[in-house]
């Protein structure tokens, strides 16, 4: 069975790219600069209703129109949002970076300090593709999102791609 669902999503911030706390401040940020605010949910900007919003460890705008403003909008904050998150992620990553210094120095249990480290390491890598997901298209940017958790539940993802991104996911029952 297959079924087409057309989605106006713009991803605004993608996942493991900051702690939750930090994402949302750097996103309050923003907001404040271009006159936003959130009401019950849903995102408004310059007094003009742009979609619905979901934050939680990624930050995802459903529009409730296409129309050329409100695109105009999404495509502001998630530059705003893009530009702002550099820095706070470059502190983060040095943070993470004294996290494992530190670490390395007070643990002494050879095991015990490989499961940290690499539990850091794999922040720090997570962080990193996040940061480079960031900085792409937001189509692209959506769609490697989609991939990677249809993946993490394990889905297998067909990419057809003609002129618009086309997915399909297939869940295999053996």
């Amino acid at each position: 069975m297959s079924s087409i669902a057309r989605v106006n999503m713009i991803l605004i911030a993608t996942k493991n790219l900051l702690p939750q706390n930090e994402m949302v401040n750097v996103f309050n940020d923003c907001l404040h600069e271009i006159n936003g605010r959130i009401l019950n949910n849903n995102l408004v900007v310059n007094s003009i209703a742009i979609g619905k919003i979901i934050i939680g460890d990624r930050i995802v705008v459903q529009t409730m129109s296409s129309q050329s403003t409100v695109f105009e909008q999404t495509e502001e904050l998630r530059k705003l949002f893009s530009r702002r998150s550099e820095v706070a992620y470059r502190n983060y990553q040095d943070i993470l970076l004294d996290k494992e210094k530190e670490t390395r120095r007070n643990i002494t249990n050879q095991i015990e300090l490989s499961k940290l480290i690499d539990a850091i390491q794999n922040e720090k890598s997570g962080s990193a593709i996040a940061y480079a997901r960031q900085q792409k298209d937001n189509c692209i940017a959506l769609k490697e999102e989609l991939i990677e958790e249809a993946e993490k539940q394990g889905y297998d993802v067909i990419d057809n791609s003609n002129e618009e991104i086309q997915l399909q996911f297939i869940k295999r029952v053996y």
